[in-house]
């Protein structure tokens, strides 16, 4: 029976014990009797909203389970939906959606307007028989508050609609785009897929949460209702106080009857109790069919409700949580085990100031370890006052360890040092890691959507794909060696492995892991090599092992070398050991020092007796080497085993012919030595007693004779001092002394000391030295001025007419720090064939010469040994009737004092003229305390080019050769070792490093409070954008080749201020007198394509030698320059075609070659643009100019010597 029909009848009865009792009551029971029934009438009314509030509340229910379960059908689907991988399905599944949110919407304005609500429910499995379930809700306008709460999901309907639509446009494109094959297409969209799949959860998480309130707000309703029918009863109690004081006055019927309706307000009370609870327990089952974690606080934050899931996930039975502090119980700690501060912990301070708060943390399940979940809260309200909050969580420890295992995965793909590539089966590149790019020079970007038929190298033919293919195709992995195709051209060998993958039994993909073998297949040849050389070599060689055979060391492999020395084979070796050569006469005490000695892992060589196989005894010498495996442990012993019994033989004979040679040498030395003495004695006072005889009154027929005895006297003694010097050296008894001395000094001593035989003869001295040498050097000036004095001498000797002139220069060609000396006279020359006798003892040109100029021929002999005894050489190159040069060269050590390089005013001042008939004047020194200027500059014709132009403005000048020596000497500088500079020229294109790093490095030692040091950038480029390219790499100027000495003065002026005056100025300029007849120099404007000689003039002025000699210098780098732009062109390399143009344009602007400067800019250009028709042309042309040039420098230099010289 419902609730309302047993409300009737309890009423009906009421009303016939009420009006047999009315009979029986007068007057005063009219009027109780109507205050019962106005008060029955009012509690009734009361009850029966009470009732109807009940069944809405329930009806309310019903529609919020219907919303719940429209929300899991939706979110279900949903993920179907993501799933799903045909349009059919999209379609299908996209309606199913939309049929469950107009349900839901439909649902939700039934909750805003009221209305109906249906559910079908199927009572068994095939689905015949089925009743609907309905319930209709009629909302309450007073409680408008707390439904449009609620009603916040619509808006949220529309969301889910529109991101599915959306979603199921994605899917769509990339289904499309995975059936067309467009792998970027597809990638692209797989993106915009997770992008969308990731913003979905948090729509359907808060709709759950909303959906949560539903349920927990009609749990207060139903506790608000459950209090509204206590007070009812309360109020029944005090009616029943009335009633029994009627009773009393109005008998025991009016009793009864009030009883009556007592008793049936209490059954209705109760009914309503029972409806109640079971609202409640239906909420909580709703609850904890929740796979989401649910518990609720009150404002205290201790936990008044827990769900199912929130047991399972925290380990915790919801009795026993229930009444617990929630930050005290599940937020305690942090996963390292410190304490989480309530005070710290946002969601404490959520839940208790019932805040809505979203994030990820971590809760303490039951046994102490973390969970780390995600959780949202809301708060809980009843009648607009918040009464506590509601959270509800999930456990997120499976998507975190996803998460990591994909990123792990990454980082293993990203660090792997062989290349890894994913293609699909059309071929087309979906994945590459980095090792791929550092590989073939391809970018991920680059690669990704091509084909691999950008690697092919065209090496394997059509067969070799087609038979990988056909491997593949089968399910198997290919594995082989190929050639591929970087992206700069370069053709490498690699070693692949391919392997299919294959979904649903059909091949989808296929994942290539490759490595470089360009080093395995060289060590390969290598190996093929050192195998080929050890068979055939002629050594016998053995491998031993190390491990500790009682017989020692056992022969793992021998060749036939060993083979023929030992008389042994192969097979009777291997497998022996190490002792089966010995014989009686081996020294055990050198066995024993080969076992200690490989026994510390070191290596020996020695001399061992041994034993043939056939008994004869073999005199060998064996060395034995250990080799150590990657731990550095000896794992063999290679032995080397010759056969020295021939050499041995030829020893002892070199060993008696060189002791007798030797002592037949020192008994001729000794004889020589002696009777050199005992002439020199005789001899002193023959010398002296005619220059005595010379100072007394003498007839001149006397003096004449007494001259004649005492001129042949000193010519004795210099044959007699040759004689002595030889004999000392062939004894070894001539030390060479290491000293300090100045190179200046000896060629001046040594032109003062021969000067009056040259203006005997009207014949002219000078000497020539390179102003970049050092000042002091480290050798024997003695034996030098010795050597000098002997071939300056000689040249007098032998000259009639002209002069001597020495130069002294760096040796350019030498690997080694060289001193090259030439001695150059205009005498008589010296025929070919008999230049290879000329250096040997008691040997001159011919006997005419012997005749006519006398001498021992000891001179140069004496000066060839002493020039060896220095370390150094000599030799001579001449021509019968054009003069001699004879030429040393010593190796150049510079003093620890000397000073640094430095080079005079002009390059005149340095190098007086060779036809000067005046004396020698004297070398310019540097201007003391002059501002130290460094050069970093690798072409040498534009070093001697700024040292000449640094001199003229006053400056001394240090040079170096690239940008690494700049940086050390700058460094060394600031410790003090190396002179302080006051600005740095900086070329920015040099070898080992250039200037733009250079100065980068220098900038970078600066410390702070260090005066900032001037760079000076100086470039063949003058293109817009180049002087801001050297002031941002941290340069503070800018000069362009050619550089001219007014913008280099002004440069300089500001930056390194202005020098003191040089010293030496006053040197007379070149006489026009002493120049030869064809020595004039050409026009100034002569072939000034070629050459811009006003250029060069306006460097040096009227210095024609300085323009020479600089054109001479130019001649010789450039001809280098330009061998190896011939060998670049040759073989079509564009770089060192660009690298070369580039030095050929700097250098040949500094010396003013207009044509060539100009070429070697096209030749640049077109090295750049890799037009190689343009550089073949311009390279002839440039060739062809340089050619005009040599001519010209060549007609230019104007001997005063005679033409071979030049």
């Amino acid at each position: 029976m419902k609730l309302s029909q047993l409300r009737a009848t309890g009423g009906t009865q009421s009303v016939s014990t009420l009006n047999t009792s009315m009979r029986l009551l007068v007057g005063v029971s009219v009027l109780c009797l109507a205050l019962v029934f106005g008060l029955r009438g009012y509690f009734d009314h009361r009850e029966q909203q009470i009732r109807l509030r009940g069944d809405n509340e329930r009806a309310r229910l019903f529609v919020g389970e219907e919303i719940v379960r429209s929300i899991r059908e939706v979110e279900k689907d949903f993920y179907r939906l993501a799933v799903t991988q045909n349009e059919f399905g999209f379609a299908r599944i996209h309606r199913e959606i939309n049929e469950h949110l107009d349900k839901l919407q439909r649902d939700l304005n039934v909750l805003e307007s009221g209305g109906t609500t249906q559910r079908l429910m199927q009572l068994n499995i095939d689905g015949q028989d089925e009743v609907t379930r309905e319930a209709t809700y009629r909302p309450d306008m007073r409680q408008q508050a707390v439904v449009m709460e609620l009603i916040e999901i619509g808006p949220q309907i529309g969301q889910i609609r529109q991101r599915t639509q959306d979603l199921l446009q994605l899917l769509t494109k990339r289904w499309q785009a995975m059936e067309s094959g467009q792998a970027k297409l597809f990638l692209s969209t797989e993106e915009d897929v997770m992008l969308a799949l990731k913003q979905i959860p948090p729509q359907f998480e808060r709709l759950n949460e909303n959906a949560n309130r539903l349920f927990l707000e009609g749990d207060q309703r139903l506790r608000a209702l459950e209090s509204d029918l206590n007070q009812q009863s309360a109020k029944l109690r005090q009616l029943e106080t009335v009633l029994i004081s009627l009773v009393v006055v109005l008998g025991g019927t009016l009793v009864l009857l009030f009883l009556r309706r007592l008793a049936l307000a209490l059954e209705d009370t109760q009914r309503a109790r029972d409806e109640t609870e079971y609202q409640r327990e239906q909420t909580a089952t709703i609850l904890d069919t929740l796979a989401d974690g649910v518990y609720t606080t009150d404002l205290d934050g201790t936990i008044t409700y827990v769900n199912a899931a929130a047991e399972r996930l925290l380990g915790w039975r919801a009795k026993d949580l229930v009444g617990r502090n929630a930050h005290d119980a599940l937020h305690h700690s942090h996963p390292d085990g410190t304490p989480y501060l309530a005070s710290d912990c946002p969601l404490n301070d959520a839940l208790r100031a019932g805040n809505t708060h979203h994030g990820e943390d971590y809760f303490v399940h039951l046994d102490g370890h973390c969970i780390p979940v995600s959780y949202g809260a809301k708060p809980l309200r009843l009648k607009d006052a918040l009464v506590g909050s509601l959270l509800s969580f999930q456990d997120i420890t499976e998507r975190l360890a996803a998460q990591a295992q994909i990123r792990l995965q990454q980082a293993a793909l990203d660090a792997a040092a062989n290349v890894i590539l994913i293609t699909n089966r059309a071929g087309l590149i979906e994945y590459v890691n980095p090792a791929f790019t550092r590989t073939t020079g391809y970018s991920a970007a680059e690669a990704l959507g091509k084909t691999t038929q950008i690697l092919k190298s065209g090496a394997q033919d059509a067969d070799f794909y087609q038979s990988m293919w056909q491997t593949l195709m089968s399910g198997q992995a290919w594995e082989g060696e190929l050639s591929n195709r970087r992206k700069n051209g370069e053709i490498y060998p690699e070693q692949m492995t391919v392997t299919p993958i294959a979904e649903n039994g059909e091949i989808t993909h296929f994942v290539a892991i490759k490595r470089d073998i360009s080093e395995e297949i060289r060590t390969r040849t290598r190996l093929k090599l050192i195998e080929s050389a050890i068979a055939e070599t002629d050594q016998g060689i053995h491998i031993m092992d190390a491990l500790p055979h009682p017989e020692g060391p056992q022969i793992q492999y021998v060749n036939a070398g060993f083979c023929r020395i030992t008389g042994f084979s192969a097979e009777e070796c291997v497998g022996s050991h190490a002792g089966l050569l010995r014989t009686s006469k081996t020294d055990p005490a050198k066995v024993q020092r080969i076992l200690a000695t490989i026994a510390l892992g070191e290596s020996i060589t020695i001399e061992m007796d041994y034993q043939r196989k056939d008994g004869t005894p073999l005199v060998a010498e064996l060395h034995l080497s250990p080799v150590h495996n990657d731990n550095g442990q000896i794992t063999h012993y290679i032995g080397l085993l010759n056969d020295i019994g021939l050499r041995k033989q030829a020893e002892t004979a070199l060993r008696d012919a060189r002791d007798q040679a030797l002592e037949n040498s020192r008994l001729k030395s000794e004889f020589l030595s002696t009777m050199s003495h005992e002439i020199r004695t005789p001899m002193n006072g023959i010398i002296g007693m005619t220059d005595l005889l010379l100072d007394t009154t003498l007839d001149d027929e006397q003096r004449e004779f007494t001259g004649i005895v005492r001129d042949s006297a000193q010519a004795l003694l210099v044959i007699i001092n040759d004689i002595l010097d030889f004999s000392k050296i062939e004894a070894g008894k001539l030390d060479i002394e290491i000293t300090e001395f100045s190179l200046a000094q000896v060629l001046g001593s040594t032109l003062e000391l021969l000067g009056t035989r040259a203006r005997e003869k009207s014949l002219t001295l000078s000497s020539v030295i390179d102003p970049t040498l050092p000042t002091l050097l480290m050798g024997d000036p003695v034996r030098l001025r010795q050597v000098l004095l002997n071939i300056v001498g000689n040249g007098i000797k032998f000259t009639q007419k002209g002069g001597i002139a020495i130069s002294v220069q760096r040796e350019i060609q030498a690997a080694e720090p060289t001193l090259r000396l030439e001695v150059t006279d205009t005498g008589i020359g010296i025929a070919p064939q008999i230049q290879a006798k000329l250096f040997q003892s008691f040997t001159q040109a011919d006997s005419s010469t012997t005749r006519q100029y006398g001498g021992t021929g000891l001179g140069l002999a004496i000066s060839r040994r002493l020039v060896e005894l220095m370390g150094g050489q000599i030799g001579v190159t001449s021509q019968p009737g054009h003069g001699s040069t004879f030429w040393l060269t010593l190796p150049l050590v510079a003093a620890e004092s000397a000073a640094p390089y430095w080079i005079d005013d002009t390059l005149q001042q340095a190098l007086p003229l060779l036809t000067s008939q005046a004396p020698m004047a004297p070398v310019a020194k540097p201007v003391e305390n002059a501002p130290m200027i460094l050069l970093a500059e690798d072409n040498p014709t534009n070093q001697r080019l700024a040292q000449v132009q640094i001199a003229k403005l006053g400056y001394a000048l240090q040079t170096v050769d690239n940008g690494q020596m700049a940086v050390d000497l700058l460094a060394r500088s600031r410790r003090g070792e190396a002179p302080a500079f006051v600005a740095v020229l900086m070329d920015c294109q040099m070898p080992v490093m250039d200037g733009f790093e250079a100065t980068a490095s220098i900038r970078r030692a600066e410390r702070p409070g260090d005066r900032r040091l001037p760079i000076i950038a100086m470039t063949a480029n003058a293109m817009q954008g180049d002087r801001e390219r050297c002031l941002s790499a941290g340069m503070d100027d800018y000069v362009s080749k050619p550089i001219q000495i007014n913008t280099l003065r002004d440069v300089l002026k500001h930056w390194a201020g202005t020098p003191a005056a040089p010293a030496g100025e006053a040197v007379a300029p070149v006489s026009a007198s002493v120049l030869p007849e064809d020595g004039a120099l050409p026009p100034a404007d002569a072939n000034a394509e070629l050459i811009n000689l006003s250029l060069l003039e306006s460097y040096f002025g009227d210095d024609p030698q300085t323009v020479n000699k600089l054109l001479n210098l130019f001649h010789h780098t450039t001809q280098t320059l330009m061998a190896k732009m011939a060998d670049a062109v040759s073989q079509r390399n564009a770089p060192v075609v660009d690298a070369l143009a580039h030095e050929l344009r700097g250098s040949c602007g500094n010396m003013g070659m207009d044509r060539m400067t100009r070429l070697a800019g096209h030749l640049e250009a077109q090295a750049d643009a890799l037009d190689w028709p343009g550089i073949d042309s311009s390279h002839q042309q440039l060739t062809q100019a340089f050619d005009e040039v040599v001519a010209m420098i060549n007609q230019r230099q104007a001997p005063a010597l005679p033409p071979h010289h030049a």
